[in-house]
């Protein structure tokens, strides 16, 4: 894409890319809630502007992670398609195909699978074989640039492991903070996805794992957490969700702090409300089963 881009003047090319993204967006919003007021509330998501300002992929990295949650249980083959291309960030990895083994969806994991085999070889064939030992170089340089000596400021870095390094902890204890969160979403993930809740509970889990765990994450990547609230938000929300929603706003709002990783902290506030969307779930199940038992 970046390569077609370089064809055309910078702010045609800026055009292009923004309007190309932020049309992909909407359009995963709508494979999601397909419902006027979703898109809107979407595209007044505070990331939106983040993302618009500096010109990022946060409106691809939604996109592709909206489309392909939403399209797991009845078109795997476009689901593993997009997780598939999700893989150009392959940080937001993490938690999803241990979502798909909990959930026995193997046919996207298959389509995941080719999609990412043909992308590999369609690159290779297009700028050579080179190409995948020059990425491998710079991500390390980069990695080693951002998340060791910090010179993008970790304060800017929205993520657990970019919090307890702004707060002058050495890279030690920030592993360890960003690990320990990892299991603990790993374990909540695997379990609520092997749990007869429903899919949009399920699916507002996985969107928000992904942002959470990856070390590596701005605030413009924080576009992806409309994910999980186009989904929660199919069957409403109630005044004290609500409240939730519109502080998860306000903290993205005030974008990166030198005392405070405020879109992490959103990315929590929004994990609160699917825990809670889940644990409404089990009086019915528990309910029934009880029936179920009586009529034995």
């Amino acid at each position: 894409m970046t390569a077609a881009l370089a064809l055309l003047s910078y702010p045609a090319a800026l055009v292009a890319w923004m309007a190309t993204g932020i049309t992909l967006y909407a359009a995963a919003i709508r494979l999601i809630g397909n419902t006027r007021v979703a898109i809107l509330a979407a595209m007044a998501w505070p990331p939106v502007l983040w993302n618009t300002v500096v010109g990022q992929n946060g409106f691809i990295t939604a996109a592709l992670l909206g489309a392909a949650i939403a399209s797991i249980e009845k078109r795997p083959a476009l689901a593993g398609l997009c997780f598939g291309l999700l893989t150009y960030k392959p940080q937001f990895g993490l938690m999803i195909p241990l979502a798909l083994i909990a959930g026995g969806f193997w046919r996207v994991i298959g389509w995941a699978a080719v999609s990412t085999t043909v992308m590999i070889m369609l690159s290779i064939g297009l700028f050579g074989a080179e190409i995948w030992s020059d990425f491998f170089d710079a991500a390390a340089k980069v990695n080693g640039t951002i998340l060791v000596d910090g010179r993008a400021d970790f304060s800017k870095l929205q993520s657990l492991y970019g919090f307890v390094r702004a707060l002058g902890w050495n890279w030690t204890l920030a592993w360890t903070a960003q690990g320990l969160l990892i299991a603990v979403l790993s374990a909540g993930i695997v379990w609520i996805w092997r749990q007869k809740v429903a899919f949009d509970v399920k699916a507002a889990a996985l969107a928000t794992v992904t942002i959470l765990a990856s070390p590596y994450a701005f605030i413009y990547d924080f576009v992806a957490l409309a994910i999980p609230l186009a989904f929660l938000g199919k069957s409403g929300f109630s005044a004290k969700e609500s409240a939730v929603v519109i502080a998860a706003g306000i903290l993205l709002v005030s974008g990166p702090s030198d005392h405070l990783a405020t879109a992490f902290l959103s990315a929590l506030l929004v994990s609160g409300l699917v825990v809670g969307r889940a644990w409404q779930a089990f009086p019915t199940r528990l309910a029934s089963r009880a029936g179920a038992l009586n009529v034995n």
